[in-house]
């Protein structure tokens, strides 16, 4: 979007109306994206052509904010809530006026239909229709669209087309595509072109088979938090927790014997990054700080045996909340100790918590 804005207030595409982009439907800013592109398209005083697809690349989206223990997905999880976004954001761009050029890419026959619709109410026939090479032809066809249709094809290297491909064949091959519905003699007209309202309003609640990120492991334990680094406010609080710990001065650590951290007669220990900033002083373990640290845990062996899982599963849980609690200065120290970049330091964060949590559930069915 920062790209598209900076293109279309370059003097150089003054006049070009071919600028523009794809609006994926299935994202959830999906109509917040359009009311965007409109209000651009006025500023600029200049034509963008937006071409509304629901998108190819689902899956993906979803394991992504799996993997990165984002509080939610940026997509849709049912199939309804996508198809009304869909038509949604259609009105919008309808509604937008001539500054916004609407290219619909559609296989969907109740899509299609409501969208000529929307149109001709708003007295619009300045947007076309899209279909992909080798599909919706029977349905252009029906529609006296066959003329009337431009035909695209996805082209690319092979190992960014490959899943793209294979997510249009499995969509085009699932027992709720439209596709695969429509060329089931079957399957009656009238559940081909149901409206996707009634269908959303019986079930308007998210997919009961795709937990929210944070549920990703069921009722064991709670996936760790991640952060989101492309959004400019959590890239400046991570800054201002550097800059935070750079203020506070050097660190000390040392050995932590019998509850006691043993930090005197340090050693410096400076960033990797930067050989002219001290990050703290470390006091390494001497052989007698081993020697009591063996016999401290010697001595508290027989309580802690009689602790028992539950109690340990407790110890390990609380340490997880209190380092997601401190994730941002534990980013701040990684970054500066080990002169690891952001998305290293949170990933690091990140398993630490996983590991508690992890060993918190296994001490507890396991002891």
């Amino acid at each position: 979007l920062q790209l598209l804005e900076k293109l279309a207030r370059e003097k150089d595409t003054a006049g070009w109306t071919g600028l523009g982009l794809a609006v994926q439907a299935y994202q959830k800013r999906g109509e917040a994206v359009v009311g965007w592109l409109g209000d651009l398209a006025r500023d600029t005083n200049r034509r963008l052509m937006v071409r509304l697809v629901k998108g190819a690349y689902w899956d993906s989206e979803v394991k992504r904010a799996q993997v990165d223990g984002q509080p939610d997905y940026p997509v849709f999880t049912t199939k309804q809530a996508t198809d009304v976004s869909y038509l949604t954001c259609a009105e919008s761009l309808i509604e937008t006026g001539p500054l916004i050029y609407p290219q619909f890419a559609t296989h969907n026959a109740h899509s299609l239909a409501a969208i000529d619709l929307m149109a001709k109410r708003a007295g619009r026939t300045d947007y076309e229709f899209q279909r992909l090479h080798g599909m919706g032809v029977a349905l252009y066809k029906a529609a006296g669209r066959e003329r009337a249709v431009r035909i695209y094809a996805p082209v690319g290297a092979h190992q960014d087309l490959l899943p793209y491909l294979v997510r249009r064949l499995l969509e085009n091959g699932a027992n709720t595509s439209f596709v695969h519905s429509f060329l089931d003699e079957d399957v009656p007209a009238e559940r081909i072109a149901i409206d996707p309202y009634t269908l959303l309003s019986a079930a308007p609640n998210r997919h009961p088979r795709i937990p929210p990120p944070p549920a990703l492991y069921g009722a064991s334990r709670i996936n760790s938090r991640g952060l989101d680094f492309s959004q400019k406010e959590t890239r400046e609080r991570i800054a201002g927790a550097i800059a935070a710990l750079d203020k506070v001065g050097p660190l000390v650590a040392g050995s932590i014997i019998a509850g006691k951290a043993q930090t005197s007669n340090g050693e410096k220990v400076g960033s990797p990054a930067d050989a002219s900033r001290a990050i703290g002083r470390v006091a390494s373990a001497t052989d007698a700080d081993i020697d009591a640290a063996y016999a401290s845990a010697l001595e508290y062996q027989p309580h802690w045996n009689a602790v028992g899982g539950a109690k340990r599963a407790d110890i390990l849980e609380a340490m997880a909340n209190a380092m997601e609690l401190e994730t941002d200065r534990l980013i701040a120290i990684l970054a500066r100790e080990g002169g690891k970049t952001l998305d290293d330091c949170i990933a690091e964060v990140r398993e630490a918590v996983d590991f508690c949590r992890y060993y918190a559930v296994e001490a507890e069915t396991k002891f």
